[in-house]
């Protein structure tokens, strides 16, 4: 390698008052630049330290946090792409044994695509008509699902459903810290859309879950279901990704999906009732219901509404508890025992283990009420 010397100009020799200047000039020049930055921040402490907090908080929580790979619930048939289904037609008998082979030993494996090309053969080679290879595309772990460390158990709660039947073999499970384990099931429920699995293998740091509300503009981290979207943002009362939020002191607060919120405190009674009976033992308001969306006209209509998550009742049960309550069709549900319900898990969740007298808030012909309902367990 060549080596180069950078070899300055002589300086050129000054004279009188012009070399004295320069002289001059030549000294003070560290004192002036000193002066002129000694001001100016040469690092943005802020932001160092916010980058700092971020990365504490992120460590603290990401050991709670877990991505799942869940089966499709037993109800729902397998999708037309799913491999053994796409070429069952198409490939030898031996092949599709192979491929069976493959998942049911593997069964963190999930077939995410395949494709049928043309056999590659050497230029010598006589070509076989009709001659076709199978490709899989193999994605080992393809989580569907984010949920936390629910106790110190090894309990994880996850904000979707599944029943047993469809978990006839380990579920596999990634966990924020980079560390991969399986999970076996445990319970769930449907209103609310909770799974409650049981990890295997290894011991872990249970979340802390936060019982307050999230306030408006609150600074969050969002865990998302895909780990490169994790970011700070701003709380507007929903957020697009399949998460877990984190409140900046290290709790959970809650879960979205598909933009609705659901509260991490709201879950706590589902699965208590999960763990010590299986199921959900829940009362019955007695009213069908149904979201209010973002776009409705009553937004608009009425101040009070706003974009508060609301539910309309479209129908009362004659004889209900919110029969006897007075509870009417078109009434808007805004929360239940103090707790925001703007989608039927969240209702669900709101009401699970309720029982006696019961606080309800509506908004009808845009004032708002408060109602009290006697929920009984069924």
């Amino acid at each position: 390698m060549s080596e180069y010397t950078f070899n300055p100009s002589p300086k050129p020799k000054a004279h009188g008052l012009a070399a004295g200047l320069v002289i001059a000039a030549l000294t003070l020049l560290p004192t002036l630049l000193h002066a002129q930055t000694s001001d100016t921040p040469t690092t943005r402490p802020l932001l160092n330290e916010l980058n700092r907090e971020t990365q504490e908080l992120f460590k603290q929580v990401s050991p709670s946090i877990v991505r799942v790979q869940m089966p499709l619930p037993s109800n729902v048939a397998q999708p037309p792409d799913e491999t053994l289904l796409k070429w069952a037609d198409r490939l030898d008998p031996q092949s599709l044994a192979r491929l069976a082979e493959l998942q049911r030993r593997s069964p963190g494996i999930s077939f995410a695509t395949a494709e049928i090309r043309p056999t590659t053969l050497p230029s010598d080679a006589q070509p076989t008509v009709g001659r076709r290879v199978i490709v899989l595309r193999l994605d080992r772990f393809s989580p569907n699902g984010i949920g936390i460390v629910f106790d110190d158990k090894n309990d994880l709660l996850i904000p979707r459903y599944v029943d047993a039947a469809a978990c006839v073999a380990p579920i596999p499970v990634a966990i924020g810290d980079g560390r991969y384990a399986t999970a076996s099931f445990v319970a769930s429920d449907r209103e609310t859309g909770l799974t409650l699995l049981k990890l295997h293998g290894i011991k872990l740091k249970p979340a802390v879950i936060s019982s307050d509300k999230i306030g408006s503009g609150s600074l969050l981290l969002v865990m998302s279901l895909n780990p490169a979207a994790n970011r700070l943002a701003v709380w507007e009362g929903w957020e697009p990704d399949v998460s877990a939020l984190v409140n900046t002191d290290g709790t959970i607060a809650g879960f979205t999906r598909a933009g609705r919120y659901l509260s991490a405190g709201a879950c706590s009674p589902v699965v208590t009732e999960l763990m010590e009976h299986g199921v959900v033992r829940r009362a019955i308001l007695g009213v069908f219901v149904k979201s209010v969306t973002a776009d409705d006209p009553e937004r608009q209509q009425y101040p009070a509404l706003g974009a508060t998550p609301a539910l309309r009742i479209d129908h009362v049960i004659p004889g209900s508890a919110a029969d006897r309550a007075g509870l009417r069709e078109d009434d808007l549900v805004l929360s239940l025992a103090g707790q925001t319900v703007g989608d039927a898990p969240a209702f669900a969740a709101a009401i699970a283990n309720r029982h006696g007298q019961t606080d309800i808030a509506i908004l009808r012909s845009g004032q708002r009420h408060e109602v009290i309902v006697d929920l009984q367990v069924q």
